[in-house]
């Protein structure tokens, strides 16, 4: 049996293929949902699936970035788009078959029964790889901007502050990186105890905290900014620190 994970921010979408695959394709199973690119990404680290189903456009990325991030796959791709000029950029990618929004039933059994075939015939089905997808390290981010991707250690990062609907990145040698990814996709990233976002704009690294002004309730960070601490989330701030 085929192991299957979908990658799609739409719930009805993810639900739809689950069932259609449920009901209606007996060699494959559905082991894992995703809604990101980020946690895509951590599905097929831990599941290792022969055919992913997985959504052009993602809250925080492509499905496209999703590939060019894992050096080395073997998986099977099925791209679900609500665009058809997404197509024509999709085909360096060898998938095995594309998706239309809305999602024909008929269309997503003729696409398992493709990757099934394609899977066999190619013998990626007789022995599972036991080495891992080269994947981005945990204490990497990947950092993307109008024309470029970086790769940044976390200890890296000062913090990540929002700007519009993007995101500065102030780093530890001084340099600044304006991502078009919101702060919130890097707060899903960019977790406690060493990350905490401390108000409506700031992300903030625990460990280039100088110090903090608590009659003022700010924080001076290791690039002398000052960035406030809301009333909400002071309480979680002042326990995160002192388990630091």
């Amino acid at each position: 049996m085929l192991k299957v994970i979908i990658v799609d921010d739409d719930p009805v979408s993810r639900h739809l293929i689950n069932e259609i695959v449920k009901h209606y394709c007996s060699e494959v199973e559905v082991m894992e949902e995703a809604d990101s690119l980020y946690t895509g990404i951590k599905a097929i680290q831990q599941v290792h699936p022969d055919l992913v189903f997985l959504d052009v456009e993602l809250p925080d990325g492509k499905g496209f970035d999703l590939l060019n991030i894992l050096f080395d796959y073997s998986f099977k791709v099925v791209f679900i788009t609500a665009y058809k000029e997404h197509v024509y950029n999709a085909m360096k990618f060898n998938p095995v078959d594309f998706l239309v929004k809305p999602i024909s039933p008929c269309d997503v059994i003729k696409a398992v029964q493709k990757a099934t075939y394609e899977t066999i015939t190619a013998g990626l089905y007789r022995k599972r790889k036991t080495k891992d997808p080269k994947i981005i390290p945990s204490d990497k981010i990947v950092i993307k901007t109008a024309n470029s991707i970086f790769l940044r250690h976390n200890d890296q990062i000062i913090r990540c502050e929002a700007v519009k609907n993007h995101t500065k990145i102030v780093l530890i040698d001084k340099k600044e990186i304006i991502s078009t990814q919101t702060l919130k996709s890097f707060e899903s990233q960019l977790h406690e105890p060493d990350f905490l976002r401390v108000d409506a704009s700031n992300l903030i690294n625990f460990k280039h905290i100088q110090y903090f002004d608590k009659s003022e309730e700010y924080i001076v960070m290791a690039d002398n900014s000052k960035v406030f601490v809301s009333s909400g989330k002071r309480e979680l701030f002042m326990v995160t620190v002192e388990r630091s």
